[in-house]
């Protein structure tokens, strides 16, 4: 009987994209990923921080020509610990200009529960420890 080397045996192919939106996904809530894609993860003794930056366009069907002009300010919020640090996610967000005029035009989000600065995940995790 002839034996197999198992470095012959036919492997499953894993397709890299799939596996890293998978990966981003454990570490991301999806309907964030939905908007921003991520740019850095910054690691220190307390905390990880996961930066993303707004990918879609404007999202209002105004029949107005838009430009873009630049970023907004970054917003942190807070998610599920990892590795026993705690996780910030800190999204910066496009902004755009009507052609000729100086009216800023931005998306808006809600992924954080309501006077808090976590996402809805993690804020009723925490309301349900009660704290």
């Amino acid at each position: 009987m002839e034996k197999k080397d198992l470095c012959t045996m036919q492997t499953k192919e894993i397709n890299s994209g799939s596996l890293l939106k998978q990966l981003y996904t454990l570490l991301v809530p999806e309907a964030i990923l939905e908007d921003f894609e991520i740019t850095e993860i910054s690691e220190d003794e307390e905390s990880i921080t996961i930066h993303l930056v707004e990918t879609s366009g404007f999202k209002t069907d105004l029949s107005i020509a838009l430009v873009q002009n630049g970023f907004m300010n970054a917003k942190e919020i807070q998610g599920f610990p990892l590795h026993g640090k705690s996780c910030f996610y800190r999204l910066v967000r496009r902004k755009w200009k009507e052609k000729g005029s100086a009216k800023d035009y931005y998306n808006s989000y809600n992924y954080t529960v309501e006077g808090s600065k976590t996402t809805k995940e993690f804020g009723a995790f925490l309301k349900e420890l009660g704290w």
